[in-house]
């Protein structure tokens, strides 16, 4: 007969891995989420006003990755903006802006006040120079750009858009540039992370469960979509338009993300097994062994009736 000292723990459960993975993963698909997707600004031209710009002699409507506008930030940019107006209305344009971003990240913007009044059947147009002060500390490469007609601006003080026309720009600005700099940045923290991934995948130190390990990759995967982004822009072989820079950067998340899921998983341990060592849920750990018997060194039990008999007037 085996009677213990003591009532027997009951098995621990230990938490579920996915139960940890929940705001890891919520983060990613926060960050995915989170990418902002550009939207077409609404024309408020009345129907039959039709206008043109050029820039440095070049139509604006004509423009792409492999025919941009140059910008030389040591010249100012000569534009030429054109009207016609086939409406039964008055327009007016206050103001023409030209300005250029990436990943929605605004690089630079020159606003000129034209202040322009074209009656009903009137055709006119503006001729201006845009000095670029500071474009080449901004950027360097094809940008993304547009060429804009504004209203005054509204009572919180922005210029609000009545139309506007895309174009790809060619900067010619330093390699220290802000863009410039800032791709360097993303590079190198991708860097860093993937080679961490791989430190981990080659001295066998991966998480157990595999949905931690595609995660811990997807990190820079994310990274190198967005380094392929600026690469491209830099070394003027793409424009990083919305549709191109968000192709790369979630199809870099993805293939980082099956990446580390399809990984190896080290030792050849259960891929059901939780990061910390615990088992699956139901399963006793060390901790779960019941206390050892009185009266034995070695934890067994004593079967001498004399003890028996003491162990249970002990207990009552």
């Amino acid at each position: 007969m085996r009677i213990p000292s003591g009532p027997v723990p009951a098995a621990r459960r230990p938490a579920g891995g996915l139960r940890r993975l929940l705001a890891p993963a919520a983060l990613l698909v926060i960050c995915l989420l989170g990418v902002p997707v550009p939207a077409a600004a609404a024309d408020r031209l009345p129907d039959g006003v039709v206008w043109t710009a050029t820039v440095n002699d070049r139509n604006v409507e004509g423009t792409s990755s492999d025919d941009p506008v140059r910008l030389d930030p040591g010249r100012p940019a000569d534009v030429v903006v054109r009207f016609e107006n086939l409406s039964d209305e008055t327009v007016e344009i206050p103001f023409v802006r030209l300005e250029g971003e990436v990943l929605q990240l605004p690089l630079y913007s020159y606003m000129t006040q034209v202040a322009l009044t074209l009656p009903p059947g009137a055709t006119d147009q503006r001729s201006f120079s845009i000095p670029l002060v500071g474009l080449g500390a901004q950027a360097s490469g094809l940008i993304p750009s547009r060429i804009s007609l504004l209203d005054d601006p509204s009572p919180d003080g922005e210029a609000v858009e009545i139309s506007g026309i895309d174009l790809v720009v060619d900067v010619r600005g330093n390699a220290t540039s802000v863009y410039g700099v800032f791709g360097a940045a993303i590079g190198a923290l991708t860097l860093m992370l993937l080679a961490g991934g791989l430190l981990r995948l080659a001295t066998g130190r991966l998480p157990v469960n595999r949905w931690r390990r595609a995660l811990l990759f997807a990190a820079p995967g994310l990274g190198l979509g967005f380094l392929m982004t600026f690469t491209l822009s830099a070394l003027r072989v793409a424009t990083p338009e919305g549709s191109l820079w968000t192709s790369l950067v979630l199809g870099g998340g993805a293939l980082g993300f099956l990446a580390g899921y399809l990984s190896p998983t080290p030792g050849g341990a259960d891929d059901r097994a939780d990061e910390d060592g615990g088992g699956a849920e139901g399963d006793a750990g060390p901790d779960d062994v019941p206390p050892p018997w009185p009266g034995d060194p070695d934890g067994a039990p004593d079967d001498d009736e004399d003890t028996v008999a003491r162990l249970i007037a002990a207990d009552r």
